[in-house]
């Protein structure tokens, strides 16, 4: 809601924002509609099976805390934190190159898959690994794009402000009996 209601000046209808956090969920809205899906379950693609030997899932391999933990399995230090992370990438720590190029590809192979289900016209990632390493979200654009990524893919900024305003202009929409409406917003 917070790309659909503060940023989509050109009212696009079907939007993606993928969030890479503890682990990595999809906000959709489809047809100027936010997508829940049967139970409120839409949007859980950090689910997705990527071995189904051991039935690990996408955000095992790929949420921000995933990458900690290989982190501080690396390190053998379990008081690392994404702050060292960064650090220890901005310094080209090759330990952690691997397991940053892991996680671009992983998150790339996402945004393609959800890409051909949904058909979005744009995607968004919230992410403050992404944010506070920028190279990385390039990485990820150029991987997406050498795969056939057809929708423009863009980073949010501010993201820890995303679910706020998101969710502030949800209860707008409720409490002004707009649902069916479209708003927008500005923030500076």
């Amino acid at each position: 809601m917070f790309e659909h209601d503060f940023n989509n000046q050109e009212n696009k209808a079907n939007l993606l924002c993928v969030s890479i956090h503890k682990g990595i969920g999809a906000g959709i809205i489809l047809n100027q509609q936010i997508y829940r899906g049967y139970r409120g379950a839409a949007g859980e693609i950090g689910r997705m099976l990527v071995s189904s030997s051991n039935q690990t899932k996408i955000e095992d391999i790929c949420s921000e805390d995933a990458v900690v933990e290989r982190l501080k399995s690396l390190k053998n230090n379990n008081n690392l934190e994404r702050s060292d992370l960064v650090k220890l990438a901005t310094q080209g720590d090759s330990g952690v190159q691997t397991i940053l190029q892991e996680f671009i590809h992983g998150i790339a192979k996402i945004l393609v898959n959800v890409s051909v289900f949904l058909a979005p016209e744009e995607i968004y990632l919230s992410s403050p690994l992404l944010e506070e390493l920028p190279a990385l979200f390039a990485k990820i654009k150029a991987c997406t794009e050498k795969w056939g990524l057809i929708p423009r893919l863009y980073l949010i900024g501010n993201s820890n402000y995303a679910t706020l305003l998101g969710a502030s202009s949800l209860i707008i929409h409720h409490v002004l009996q707009l649902d069916n409406y479209n708003l927008k917003f500005h923030y500076q």
